[in-house]
């Protein structure tokens, strides 16, 4: 499982109805127990907002924090280029 522990947002200027928007979501450190994501919102390559959310990794069964699974860092040691061991 991964809740939210923490979220902000920062509103620099506003969407419009019907507006093509583009969301960045960017994960800039290898997790550890927790999982912080950065988020940038976009219209026509102007920024709109910006934020983040921190996760933890949880046992569904015992719920206590735990590593996060070894499929999940491969896959970002890859798109980071980062060696996870």
């Amino acid at each position: 499982m991964l809740p939210v522990l923490e979220m902000a947002v920062q509103m620099k200027q506003s969407a419009r109805y019907d507006d093509l928007l583009t969301v960045h979501s960017m994960i800039h450190t290898m997790p550890t127990a927790r999982l912080r994501i950065d988020y940038e919102l976009l219209c026509h390559d102007k920024l709109l907002v910006t934020g983040h959310t921190v996760h933890a990794f949880i046992s569904a069964a015992s719920k206590p924090p735990v590593r996060p699974p070894k499929e999940f860092l491969l896959l970002l040691e890859e798109s980071m280029g980062v060696d996870v061991v």
